[in-house]
């Protein structure tokens, strides 16, 4: 979905005027409003989150921008949401009360302009995230990766020892 607003009116992606609830599917919205604010996804009361995969890009050139809005209340239960912002005043999530993130998502800078959540567990199969000057949250780098890996390369070192031993004595 794309909106596009040049008047002082603003631009709004997908808003309910009650509770907005996305349970999965796909959803990629993109709003731009040069001249005022720009709003990709909102609702008057909740906005919730329980799956699906979220694309959103929001653009003021002289107003405020928000990915994710909620006159009351935002959710964000599970799914993947890629939201960015752009603007004179840009922040990814904007509530008017508050913004409750699960902690599946670990960490979260909720005055972001750019938010990558993604659930923890959902990574754990994935290829490496690596930390990046990006504001955005995801899997820090750690070391306990690098200790783990070194732990079982030495106990394949005295496997192999082991097994040679054994053999010798045969």
């Amino acid at each position: 979905m794309t909106a596009y607003n040049s008047d002082y009116a603003g631009a709004f992606g997908l808003f309910a005027f009650g509770d907005l609830i996305v349970n999965g599917g796909n959803i990629d919205v993109f709003t731009d409003s040069p001249t005022s604010y720009s709003r990709g996804i909102g609702a008057y009361d909740e906005l919730v989150f329980n799956g699906g995969y979220t694309v959103v890009e929001s653009i003021a050139d002289h107003g405020d921008a928000g990915a994710l809005f909620s006159y009351n209340k935002i959710i964000i239960n599970n799914g993947i949401l890629d939201l960015c912002t752009s603007g004179a005043v840009a922040k990814a999530l904007v509530a008017e009360g508050s913004i409750d993130i699960s902690p599946i998502y670990g960490d979260v800078d909720r005055d972001a302009t750019c938010l990558y959540l993604e659930p923890l567990s959902a990574q754990t199969f994935k290829k490496q995230h690596a930390s990046s000057a990006n504001p955005k949250t995801g899997v820090d780098t750690s070391t306990s990766e690098a200790a783990v890996a070194g732990a079982v390369l030495i106990m394949l070192i005295g496997l192999a020892v082991a097994v040679g031993k054994r053999e010798a004595q045969v």
